[in-house]
């Protein structure tokens, strides 16, 4: 049995996908994971790789989530993504093919809807 907070994860790693799909994004990767650290989805569009990690908060039961799912990615979680991609990118010989950035899909889950909001370029 999975546990109620992979599942969640899960569920908003999926909305996060198909959102990214719907606008002409191509999906590379999904839990890219090393020792170091891990990217939800890694996609491309264009000469674009993004790098991007979902944050969710489920608000099913109560009225407000307290913080936003964004500030969740804080200097930590920042330094582990950047580490992440630049194996990556160095794993997959990419270097000079592609331009790169770091996206934030923040998810808000109400009982009867998904809020998404798509921060292009979140951080560098």
């Amino acid at each position: 049995m999975i546990e109620p907070r992979k599942k969640i994860g899960r569920l908003g790693e999926k909305l996060a996908k198909d959102f990214l799909k719907r606008y002409g994004y191509e999906i590379l990767e999904q839990n890219f994971q090393k020792r170091f650290g891990e990217i939800d989805i890694i996609a491309r569009k264009a000469k674009t790789v993004i790098f991007v990690e979902v944050k969710l908060r489920d608000c099913s039961k109560k009225r407000f989530p307290g913080e936003l799912p964004q500030a969740a990615v804080n200097r930590q979680k920042i330094k582990k993504l950047k580490y992440t991609a630049e194996y990556y990118i160095y794993f997959k010989k990419l270097a000079r093919d592609y331009n790169y950035r770091f996206d934030v899909i923040a998810i808000i889950l109400y009982p009867s809807r998904a809020r998404l909001k798509h921060i292009k370029y979140a951080f560098y």
